[in-house]
């Protein structure tokens, strides 16, 4: 993330506003830009304390003459009375490659339909910045540098690469659609699952867990891959040395 992006995300000192009758500012509005250029997920939740199922959705446009923003269809898929989503919703936006992230408070005022399907319009009434809530540091890696390997039961093996990972879970990229894998979907909605993953950084160092699913994004450019982020169900102490190696081992060779 360059330096230019990374300080849209960053609150400004000087601005002074009334969070709920002000339009928003126009670093915020740069903020929600940026988010729909990278197309980071926007996360939905129905209460202000981000309890429950999460609707993960992206931003497609943005109308800041009337404060509001287009959004896709929240994921999980709703059932066919949208209205079992409050129209009151509260949403969060993580700065890619950090864990600082903005909150939203707003409305859903308006389901439409475009050429390329139907959206929500989601009035934003309030969005703050919140300072990095991570305790454990967080690791990325370079692209095709540690592979993942994922064995769900009475499916075949799924490959991916690993994006960023820390003693609480990690983020990575699988190939192809997710979605269509039972045991993925039935761990992400149930929570009551896991799916065992070897994680391998080269010929001799290698980390078994079980993963939580937490969030599934399918993106098909520039191909057809599913960003997963998930926590670790439990390391054990020997899990823990093995984790700390394999970050070790990526500072040493970054």
């Amino acid at each position: 993330m360059g330096l230019a992006s990374l300080l849209q995300w960053l609150p400004s000192s000087s601005i002074s506003e009334d969070p709920i009758t002000a339009s928003l500012s126009t670093q915020k509005w740069q903020v929600l830009n940026e988010a729909r250029r990278r197309r980071t997920p926007l996360i939905l939740y129905t209460t202000a304390e981000h309890d429950g199922q999460g609707y993960q959705s992206l931003l497609l446009k943005t109308h800041a003459k009337n404060n509001t923003c287009s959004i896709d269809m929240p994921h999980p898929a709703l059932p066919s009375d949208h209205l079992v989503l409050p129209k009151r919703v509260y949403a969060v936006i993580k700065a890619p490659g950090s864990y600082r992230h903005w909150e939203i408070e707003g409305e859903l005022i308006e389901r439409a339909q475009a050429n390329d399907g139907p959206y929500f319009k989601l009035h934003i009434n309030h969005m703050q910045f919140c300072n990095d809530r991570r305790r454990q540091k967080r690791f990325h890696f370079k692209e095709n540098t540690a592979e993942i390997c994922c064995t769900p039961a009475m499916e075949p093996p799924i490959y991916g690469d690993l994006d960023n990972i820390s003693l609480g879970g990690i983020c990575f990229n699988a190939r192809g659609n997710l979605q269509q894998s039972d045991a993925f979907y039935m761990a992400y909605q149930g929570r009551k699952s896991s799916i065992p993953v070897a994680i391998q950084l080269n010929s001799d160092d290698k980390l078994c867990v079980e993963l939580e699913v937490l969030a599934m994004q399918v993106i098909k450019k520039p191909y057809l891959h599913t960003r997963v982020r998930a926590k670790f169900k439990q390391l054990t102490s020997s899990q823990e040395h093995i984790l700390a190696a394999l970050t070790q081992k990526s500072i040493e060779t970054a």
